[in-house]
């Protein structure tokens, strides 16, 4: 339990006790459903989901249900592809209306025909300059990616015995390619992940495109997708540069960490709020300690979620160094730093029986803190 995110286990709490109050509180009217379902759910906003998991829902607002879009795995697209093509949509069409059975469901959909001029063959045999394969769009329910006429990527997709070839996922058809990139050697997944690091180097790519780059390779633990990321680190736009910056801070990657304390420490202009939360978020992948003087640092920021990610951080590294800003830490005016400092102090100095789980530090917070304020005056 001690190796999840704190925050997150601060927020399973709290849940719980809600759950309780609203079952002890509900009137005989009310009923409980639950759908297994994940397909038939209302979409939901990734970018805006980071900054949920890190505040929780607000107290006056509705959660609605939300469509739990799978995870962009790239070495399982490019393992399970019968075909993996570089290319672009030239024609895109319906070919029928039809109903699919999702999830014991039926739902109307489009049955839908692209054709793509292929530039370059990554995985598979294909000799021909064209092809073509189907993709299904639901009317209602899941919320399946769409191919739309000049769109360049690199498909993945799946042969279909006498009948072509369809996309093998529903959501994630294609991964953003561009057309200039040069031919890499390698096994498959080397080819593919050299497409897409190509993006954030050809001067021909958009902003959206780099972005999109970025969040497939920001989950690709490689040498070659770090060094692309590291690169990415660079970018002129301070949004790409923050998220090419947390991917690497996740992956303990601290080459760039003095522009993330930079960034945290100041008043950034023109940022989404969810990209500075995503950025502090990120310090919790730290465990060189290396990273301890800036870690120390970044417990001075304004900004909480800074701080209760620096006090993570400093626990992470389990070094002796750390017991000094972890000190300071438990002085903080916030009750998830002071218990990140907490375990940190438990854990460098092998005292498990005062590094409490959260029920227990909630319960009688003063104790550990007395505790560990007293151990620290006796140290020096």
């Amino acid at each position: 339990m001690r190796h999840r995110t704190i925050h997150t286990m601060f927020l399973v709490v709290m849940l719980v006790a809600l759950l309780c109050w609203a079952l002890r509180n509900r009137t005989p009217t009310e009923s409980f459903s639950t759908n297994a379902s994940q397909d038939l759910q209302p979409e939901a906003n990734p970018k805006n989901n980071r900054a949920t998991a890190l505040t929780g829902p607000s107290s006056n607002s509705t959660v609605a249900s939300a469509e739990i879009i799978p995870a962009l795995i790239l070495e399982d697209l490019t393992r399970d592809a019968d075909l993996i093509v570089v290319g672009e949509a030239m024609a895109v069409w319906e070919e029928e209306r039809t109903t699919l059975d999702i999830n014991g469901q039926r739902i109307s959909a489009s049955r839908m025909v692209a054709q793509l001029r292929v530039s370059r063959v990554i995985k598979g045999q294909f000799d021909h300059s064209s092809l073509s394969y189907k993709f299904f769009l639901p009317e209602s329910g899941p919320k399946y990616k769409e191919v739309v006429t000049r769109q360049f990527g690199l498909f993945f997709l799946r042969a279909e015995q006498q009948r072509g070839y369809i996309v093998l996922h529903p959501y994630y058809p294609f991964v953003v390619a561009s057309p200039d990139a040069p031919e890499v050697k390698g096994s498959y997944f080397d080819r593919v992940v050299a497409q897409v690091a190509h993006v954030l180097t050809s001067p021909g790519t958009t902003i959206n495109q780099r972005r999109q780059a970025i969040d497939v390779l920001g989950e690709v633990k490689t040498g070659a997708a770090t060094t692309a990321l590291r690169k990415a680190a660079d970018e002129s736009d301070i949004t790409l540069r923050m998220e090419a910056i947390a991917f690497l801070l996740r992956r303990n990657d601290i080459s760039a960490l003095s522009t993330a304390e930079g960034i945290l420490l100041s008043s950034v202009q023109n940022v989404d709020d969810y990209v500075l939360k995503n950025l502090a978020f990120a310090l919790e992948g730290i465990s060189d300690p290396q990273a301890i003087p800036s870690l120390a640092r970044l417990l001075e920021a304004d900004d909480v979620q800074t701080r209760r990610s620096a006090a993570a951080g400093l626990r992470h590294t389990s070094v002796e160094d750390a017991i000094k800003p972890l000190s300071r830490a438990l002085e903080d005016s916030d009750r998830e730093v002071r218990y990140n400092a907490v375990l940190g102090l438990a854990e460098i100095t092998k005292q498990g029986e005062w590094g409490p789980s959260i029920p227990k530090y909630i319960e009688d917070e003063q104790r550990y803190l007395t505790h560990w304020r007293e151990w620290v005056k006796n140290r020096r």
